[in-house]
């Protein structure tokens, strides 16, 4: 984005220079309101496929029931649901980052007189998120099924 503002913007450069701790704070802003804004997005996702999946994993009730679960030992299973789960949110954020990246580097491409270079990002910028849309499926799959397998055993 810096590129960008620097680039288009002519006299971006005394801006900065005069209100740098503005800048960076204002950017800093914008980086939090858009995560929360992907998060509240992802969170969407989720809750779509819950629903896709409660008839055969009985999603919502196993999940409260593992969240419940007072174990003398915590069971392998958990830590296993625990990288899955970060693994799942990771796969939504970059979902929706990776268009973000795409769409910034056609600019600046773009902008750089180089128009094979932005088709090639476009058809990136297409395809990721679909990759990781797809990936984050898998891995809701695989957490309500182990999910519903430590709530039985």
């Amino acid at each position: 984005m810096l590129l960008i503002f620097e680039s288009q913007l002519p006299e971006y450069d005394k801006f900065y220079g005069k209100y740098s701790l503005l800048v960076n704070a204002c950017l800093f802003a914008l980086v939090v309101i858009v995560g929360s804004v992907f998060e509240g997005l992802s969170t969407l996702v989720e809750v779509r496929w819950d629903k896709e999946r409660e008839a055969t994993y009985g999603v919502e009730k196993n999940w409260y029931d593992y969240l419940a679960l007072v174990c003398a030992a915590e069971p392998v299973g958990f830590q296993y649901i625990s990288r899955t789960v970060t693994s799942l949110y990771f796969e939504l954020a970059m979902m929706w980052a990776s268009v973000l990246f795409g769409l910034e580097v056609i600019v600046l491409l773009a902008l750089n007189s180089m128009p094979l270079g932005a088709v090639i990002m476009f058809v990136f910028t297409v395809l990721l998120p679909l990759y990781f849309r797809w990936q984050a499926k898998k891995f809701h799959k695989v957490l309500a099924h182990v999910i519903n397998l430590c709530i039985l055993w």
